[in-house]
This record gives structure tokens, sequence and C-alpha cells, in this order.
């Protein structure tokens, strides 16, 4: 009977602008990978309707957030809206050691600073609609705010796809279903990368 075939643990950044469809194709990869599981990120804001805490956020006072922040316990953490968000590295670094793909939906902010930091071994992959006409359009119908904030949010959004460029792979989120299979063509890429497998077989060839 052949072993069955255990893979390693890694972390996957999903980011991309505001209207990308990050969390819907986060969400159809999982339903393909059962070994994806997601770390609860902190955050100073208030929960919004049908949020939990400690399911969607954990909501906490900056106080208790900064605390956490001069203890060195998150992986990354930025201000997004003048609201703190934070992913504890303790969460994520018990998943990985299970094997588990720790998937985690961050602004560019928290994944330039993922990426940026040697000690960690991550797969970034930028989601982006295909053009900037259909971003606008995404962001206009999901936004119940209108003039100046509209156009703040389109401009910023404009700006994050010029990092799109420092990412492993770029994901065109035109056709759902095609974005989801380029997402899944790429996570099985990654588990016969040298830099996965030749660690492995270090620890017990």
């Amino acid at each position: 009977m052949m072993a069955e075939k255990k893979h390693p643990g890694f972390l996957l950044i999903i980011s991309g602008p505001s209207g990308a469809g990050k969390g819907t194709v986060l969400d159809g990869l999982s339903k393909r990978f059962p070994e994806i599981s997601k770390v609860t990120s902190w955050t100073t804001r208030s929960p919004r309707d049908g949020e939990n805490n400690g399911e969607h956020y954990r909501f906490v006072t900056k106080g208790i957030f900064q605390e956490k922040v001069q203890a060195k316990g998150f992986l990354e953490w930025a201000i997004v809206y003048d609201h703190f968000y934070g992913t504890p590295i303790e969460d994520v670094n018990s998943l990985i050691n299970k094997g588990k793909i720790v998937a985690l939906e961050i602004d560019v902010q928290g994944a330039r600073s993922i990426r940026t930091n040697p000690a960690v071994k991550e797969v970034s992959l930028f989601i982006v609609p295909p053009d900037a006409e259909t971003l606008k359009k995404r962001l206009t119908e999901r936004n119940t705010e209108a003039g100046e904030k509209l156009d703040m949010r389109i401009k910023e959004a404009s700006a994050e796809v010029e990092e799109a460029r420092f990412f492993d792979y770029i994901i065109i989120n035109d056709d759902l279903e095609t974005a989801i299979d380029d997402t899944e063509a790429a996570i099985r890429g990654e588990y016969n990368r040298s830099r996965w497998v030749y660690e492995k077989l270090i620890k017990g060839f």
C-alpha cells in the first residue's frame, strides 16, 4: 500500500485591492484543500453586523493591541482606515507545524511586511480584476459611500495594484472558477517546489 503523501505546511498570503474578490476565491479554494486553515486576526475596530468575536476577528482595545505589538506577538500588523489589524504569530506557527496551509487574506501593507521578513517562508498570491474599469465598477457596487470617499477608495485600490509585481503569483479574477483553478494550480506547484521538498528530504531521507 502506498504511503499517504504528506505535504509541508506553509504560509499562504492572499492580497489585492478591495473589490478584487479575495475572500470569494479563498472560500472556493478552501473547498478543494481541506488542509487550508485560517488564523483569526486581531483588530481594534468595532464588530460589524453578523461578525462574532473570535470567529471573524478578535476584537480588542488599542491598549491590548499595543501590548501585543510590544511583545512582538504579531507576524504582521498595520493601520487601515484608522484601525489596527494584526496576525498573531503563535497561531500561525502552530498550524504550519501541523502541516497546514495557513491562509492570510490581508492588505498589501501586511503582505509587504511579511514578504520582506527573511525569517518567514511564504507563498504570495495577488488577486486582481481584469482591468481598471472592472475594479471601479466593483468598488462602486459594494460601497454605499459616494463622492470624495469613494474616489479615495478607488485611488487607493489603483495604488495597491502597483504592488502586484512583488508577489509570487498574480491571479486575474475575471471568471471566478478560472481564478480558483489558477490558484489551485499555484498551490499544487508549490507542493513540489525544491525549497519545501528538499527540507523534508533532509529531515527524513
